[in-house]
């Protein structure tokens, strides 16, 4: 009985997910993630860190869900390993179309926090962010105070804290990003 409570069965697929995480991708959410993502939002390690901590009923998240798929200055992105969810990634566009901007949201299926995916996700957002017309130049996230892995993330993925709390990083628009791609189908 000791070792039930201690096994749960999933060691192999959560190794498999760590050594995968440099190939996590993001794809586009759809309707039938709706479910999914409300269960890892609404599970007591995601709202811990959320500036929003209270639970969200399914009913107010398949609104919100329905008009952010609708909603043209957002995308809301799945990272994958192969074909497992593995997180959720929302950018709001925001700034002037000169200098355009993205303040992102991030959250992993709680049940694989600790592997790595984190910086996966975020690298991964980021690079489908270059390739939106015109590219994202400016990131911006908005962290809970006393979340230390989100703070830890962002640091190490180059983001800077300002003043007011808000972490913010700046990456140059390459010669080799395609800036003429086709807007995500998000």
């Amino acid at each position: 009985a000791a070792t039930q409570a201690l096994v749960d069965g999933h060691g192999a697929l959560r190794v498999a997910l760590r050594l995968l995480a440099e190939h996590l991708r993001v794809r586009p959410a759809t309707a039938d993630d709706c479910e999914r993502t409300h269960a890892w939002r609404n599970d007591p390690a995601t709202r811990r860190v959320s500036l929003q901590q209270e639970p969200i009923a399914f009913e107010d998240h398949a609104r919100w869900f329905a008009r952010t798929l609708a909603d043209p200055a957002r995308q809301l992105l799945i990272g994958q390993v192969g074909p497992r969810p593995v997180g959720v990634v929302r950018l709001d566009r925001q700034g002037a179309p000169d200098a355009p901007a993205a303040e992102v949201s991030i959250y992993l299926d709680p049940a694989l926090h600790g592997l790595g995916l984190g910086p996966a996700l975020l690298r991964a957002a980021e690079s489908q962010g270059a390739r939106l017309a015109p590219p994202v130049t400016h990131w911006i996230a908005t962290v809970r105070s006393g979340n230390a892995a989100s703070e830890r993330l962002f640091a190490q993925a180059g983001y800077a804290r300002a003043d007011d709390g808000i972490w913010h990083k700046h990456i140059p628009v390459s010669p080799s990003v395609d800036t003429h791609t086709e807007r995500s189908r998000a």
